[in-house]
C-alpha cells in the first residue's frame, strides 16, 4: 500500500495548519474527512459527452508557458467544418443516455472568433431537445459582454495574476485583463472564474492577488481557482515553473484554500462519490482543430491526431474505434491503480499522465476539505454562541 494509505487509516495525517482549531473541530472535520475520500471499487459514471472545439489558432497574446508555442500556423476554422461540429454533437448524442453536452471553446484566443462562435451556437441550437453548456478559456484581453449576451449555460475561465508576474510572462496587461473583467454582467446561469496560474515565482503574492482583485469578488468574479503551470520542452528558454506537484498540492491544500475562504471567496467541498472518466477516455467525447483534425482533449497535440472529422461526423462510433486504446479503457481500474488511496482524487492513469503518478492530488484535496469544513464548522459554532 502506498504511503499516502495512512490519510484514510487511524487518526487520518493530514497536511493541514491546525493551529487554533478547536480540538472537537478537527476530529469532526478528520472523521469526514477519512468518509468521503474512500475511493469506489469501479467506474460508476461514463462521464457525459464533452466536444471541445479550437475555432482559431490565432492569440493576441505571447504566454511564456503557453501548450501551443510550438505551432506556427494560426488559421481559423472554416464554415462547413463548423457545421460539421454540430452534426457530429448530434449525431454522438443520439447513441447517449443523456441528451447533454458540454461544448469547450479554446484557441488560440476564442475572443478573437465572435463570428466562428456565433456560427457554432447557431448550428448546435438547431439540435432539438438537447442542454448546452459552454466553456470557455479566455486570456481576458478583449470585451466579453457579447459572449455573455449569446450563450446562456456559460463557465468563462480567464488566467490572471498580479500585474508584475501577469505581464512579465507575456500574458498583456493585467489592467487590461481586469477592466474587462469588471465590466462583465453575468446572469444566475453563468460564471466568471478568475485562475491563478501558479509557478515557484508568485504562490507566495496570492493573498495579495486576492487583495488586488477584491472589487471583482462575487460580482462578476464568481470565483478563483488555482492551477499549477505545465511544463513543455519547447517552453524552456522563456518558461520552466520549478514548483513540483508535490508542492503545490500542499499549498493549495493548505494555505491557498484558507485564504480564499478567509476572504469571502467560495471554495466547495470536493466529494466526488461517483468519479467520471475524463474527455480522452469518454465515449464519443474528443476535441476538433480548426483544420479539422479530431484528437481527445487538450493534451493531445494536432500532430498527435489520427482522423478527421468529416470521416467521423456521420458515424461517431469510428472516433471509439480510432482511438480504441484510450476510449476501450477505464483509468479508474488500472491495476497499478485501484489499490491507492489517491485514485478518488486522481481520476486514475489516465491517457495524459499513463507513465506519471501524482497521488499528491489527494493531499490538495484532502487539505481543501478539511480548510472548508474547519470554516464551516468555525462559522457554526460563532453563529449558536450567544
Amino acid at each position: 500500500m502506498p504511503a499516502e494509505a495512512n490519510l484514510l487509516t487511524g487518526d487520518c495525517v493530514f497536511f493541514g495548519d491546525c493551529a487554533g482549531l478547536d480540538a472537537d473541530l478537527e476530529r469532526q472535520a478528520r472523521s469526514l474527512l477519512c468518509e468521503t475520500a474512500r475511493c469506489p471499487e469501479a467506474s460508476l459514471d461514463p462521464g457525459g459527452l464533452v466536444v471541445t472545439v479550437e475555432l482559431g489558432r490565432g492569440c493576441n497574446a505571447r504566454c511564456a508557458y503557453c501548450y501551443q508555442n510550438n505551432r506556427k500556423t494560426r488559421e481559423a476554422m472554416d464554415e462547413a467544418t463548423i457545421s460539421m461540429v454540430a452534426d457530429y454533437i448530434k449525431n454522438a448524442l443520439a447513441m447517449r443516455p443523456e441528451r447533454a453536452v458540454e461544448v469547450r471553446l479554446i484557441g488560440g484566443e476564442p475572443l478573437l472568433y465572435r463570428s466562428e462562435t456565433e456560427l457554432l451556437a447557431d448550428a448546435v441550437e438547431t439540435i432539438r431537445d438537447v442542454q448546452v453548456r459552454w466553456h470557455v478559456d479566455t486570456n481576458g484581453l478583449l470585451p466579453m459582454g457579447w459572449l455573455f449576451d449569446r450563450l446562456e449555460d456559460l463557465e468563462v475561465v480567464v488566467c490572471l495574476s498580479l500585474p508584475g508576474d501577469h505581464d512579465r510572462l507575456g500574458r498583456g496587461p493585467a489592467k487590461t485583463v481586469f477592466d474587462c473583467l469588471a465590466a462583465v454582467e453575468p446572469k444566475a446561469s453563468q460564471r466568471l472564474i478568475a485562475r491563478y496560474n501558479c509557478h515557484e515565482g508568485n504562490i507566495a503574492d496570492f493573498g495579495r492577488f486576492l487583495d488586488w482583485i477584491e472589487p471583482l469578488r462575487g460580482h462578476p468574479v464568481f470565483s478563483v481557482m488555482v492551477e499549477n503551470l505545465w511544463n513543455y520542452p519547447y517552453n524552456d528558454e522563456r518558461f520552466h515553473n520549478g514548483l513540483s506537484n508535490e508542492a503545490f498540492s500542499k499549498w493549495a491544500g493548505n494555505t491557498a484554500v484558507p485564504q480564499l475562504l478567509g476572504r469571502g471567496w467560495p471554495v466547495g467541498f470536493q466529494n466526488r462519490e461517483a468519479p467520471r472518466l475524463c474527455q480522452a477516455h469518454g465515449p464519443f467525447s474528443c476535441k476538433v482543430y480548426a483544420d479539422g483534425s479530431v484528437a481527445l482533449c487538450d493534451l493531445m497535440d494536432a500532430p498527435e491526431a489520427r482522423v478527421f472529422l468529416e470521416d467521423i461526423v456521420d458515424c461517431p462510433e469510428r472516433l471509439n474505434e480510432v482511438y480504441s486504446d484510450i476510449k476501450a479503457t477505464d483509468p479508474l481500474q488500472d491495476s497499478s491503480c485501484v489499490r491507492c488511496p489517491a485514485l478518488q482524487a486522481c481520476g486514475g492513469r489516465a491517457w495524459c499522465r499513463r507513465d506519471q503518478c501524482d497521488p499528491s492530488v489527494l493531499k490538495r484535496v484532502l487539505g481543501s476539505n478539511l480548510a472548508v469544513l474547519s470554516h464551516s464548522l468555525r462559522k457554526e459554532q460563532l453563529d449558536v454562541r450567544p
